[in-house]
């Protein structure tokens, strides 16, 4: 017996192993957009931070970042590792979280589950502040269950500022907070004595945390048409958040096992709280996201933002788990599910978006040979809503972003993403300007932008040759010289 369980024991270690190794084929891959905006925030240090309150990302997660960069360097290496940590973290706090729940090996289940998300393992290596909100999911779900055998008020409190803190890494996990407070609710209500007491704790120190907010949140709010770039969802989107086909068919596999064997128990063997619990983590956030984003116009259900729903999607599945009463057939499931998730990551892994550092490169070397300009669409949508700036203000605007990490030594001049009127003002003056000094520029867009290029192009089809250098990771990087 004891030989079985030491092996179900290596056997657990070594799924988790695999499951965190997933995550690390991109350790070392360029900056994409979105991360290149996280290295801007901190342009201007601790003062540069605070300058920019309104924009959409964590000012604490800039701050812990600088905190960071200042101890480990801003090689790319160094900025995944602050996430990667961050999630290893979030990891533990889920098992223990799940330990408060389920038996030890279905908390590891629980966590090989959450580790080989697809999601998660985007987020692993993100320099984002995803890593850190994720955690801050879990330690509230953990404070959470650790409440079902603590009565302290201090607990609640905990949990409350546990809660703000998602709010506080990203706004858009708040999904999530519904489904926290109606478990709360569950939980307390019982003992109506000492409800009120626990409730005002958690409120109160939620509200004191989540307040700075406020503003923030009231400009994201009247700014909201801005910052959308997804399309609306359609039904299927929201299936594949709970469901991976392989997933489904090891557990299939294993269910028809413990059923033949008359190993698998069909009264649920978890208390009522925790099947709420599950059921509320699992599926609220992410039909909340899918609603608000078929409903307005604000579409926010894509994979990132939907990462606050995947430790209850985990809970879930590990708790259709716990009623197979077989351990041998349980380690299989883990193993099985290690063994396939983990190679295929490992094989093709779950790419970030598209960097913009090897098109900087080419028309970097473009540029420096023909003494050249370089045009940039933004590729951010909030390029659209504001006059474009010139000169050293492109890089204390951030619309620019992947120059902050990835600088160009040559002139620049930016563009919106989308071709409107600002965008043809400010490309027939940079024409005008090239055409009197018979001066060549390259310009660089991404998908959105292509539209832009093409009329670049037709505007200076008389004075101009255009030449397409190549399209790297979907950005064209087309050359303009004088005829």
């Amino acid at each position: 017996m004891r030989t079985a369980s030491r092996s179900y024991h290596l056997l657990y270690a070594a799924a988790l192993a695999i499951s965190v190794i997933a995550w690390l084929p991109p350790l070392r891959a360029p900056l994409w957009l979105d991360e290149t905006v996280s290295f801007f925030l901190l342009r201007g240090g601790l003062q540069g931070i605070l300058a920019r309150p309104y924009w959409p990302d964590s000012s604490i997660y800039s701050c812990l970042l600088l905190l960071w960069t200042h101890l480990a360097g801003t090689s790319e290496l160094a900025l995944r590792l602050s996430s990667l940590l961050a999630m290893i973290a979030a990891s533990g706090a889920l098992f223990l979280a799940a330990r408060e729940l389920f038996d030890w090996d279905i908390a590891v289940i629980a966590v090989v589950i959450f580790d080989l998300h697809p999601i998660v393992t985007f987020g692993a290596l993100d320099v984002r502040p995803y890593a850190l909100a994720i955690l801050a999911v879990n330690l509230s779900i953990w404070l959470l269950a650790r409440s079902r055998t603590n009565s302290s008020y201090a607990l609640s409190a905990l949990f409350g500022f546990s809660a703000a803190c998602v709010l506080q890494l990203q706004l858009l996990f708040g999904a999530v907070l519904p489904a926290l407070g109606c478990a709360f609710l569950l939980l307390r209500w019982k003992d109506r004595a000492t409800f009120w007491r626990h409730a005002g704790a958690a409120l109160a120190a939620f509200t004191l945390a989540a307040l700075p907010l406020l503003p923030k949140v009231n400009y994201l709010l009247s700014t909201r048409a801005s910052h959308v770039f997804a399309p609306a969802p359609a039904f299927m989107d929201l299936v594949h958040m709970f469901e991976s086909l392989k997933m489904v068919a090891i557990l299939a596999a294993i269910l028809l096992a413990a059923g033949m064997a008359r190993r698998l128990e069909l009264r649920p063997r978890a208390d009522g709280w925790t099947l709420a619990l599950c059921a509320l983590l699992g599926l609220l956030p992410a039909l909340l996201l899918f609603v608000l984003s078929r409903a307005t116009s604000v579409h926010v259900f894509v994979g990132r933002y939907l990462m606050s729903a995947v430790p209850g999607i985990a809970l879930c599945w590990a708790l259709i788990l716990s009623q197979v009463k077989a351990p041998a057939l349980r380690a299989l499931f883990c193993a099985s599910l290690a063994a396939v998730l983990g190679v295929s990551y490992l094989r093709a892994p779950p790419g970030h978006s598209q960097s913009w550092k090897y098109a900087l490169d080419a028309a970097g070397k473009r540029a420096t040979s023909d003494h050249a300009t370089v045009v940039i669409c933004s590729d951010l949508p909030e390029s659209d809503f504001v006059p474009m700036p010139a000169g050293e203000a492109i890089l204390d605007s951030g619309l620019l972003a992947p120059l902050s990490y990835y600088p160009l030594d040559m002139p620049v001049v930016a563009l919106p993403r989308a071709l409107n009127d600002e965008a043809m003002r400010v490309g027939a003056r940079l024409i005008d300007t090239a055409v009197a000094r018979r001066g060549a520029f390259v310009a660089l867009a991404n998908k959105p932008s292509r539209p832009t290029l093409d009329w670049l192009a037709l505007r200076a089809a008389k004075e101009y040759q255009v030449q397409r250098i190549g399209t790297f990771e979907d950005i064209e990087v087309r050359e303009f010289t004088p005829r």
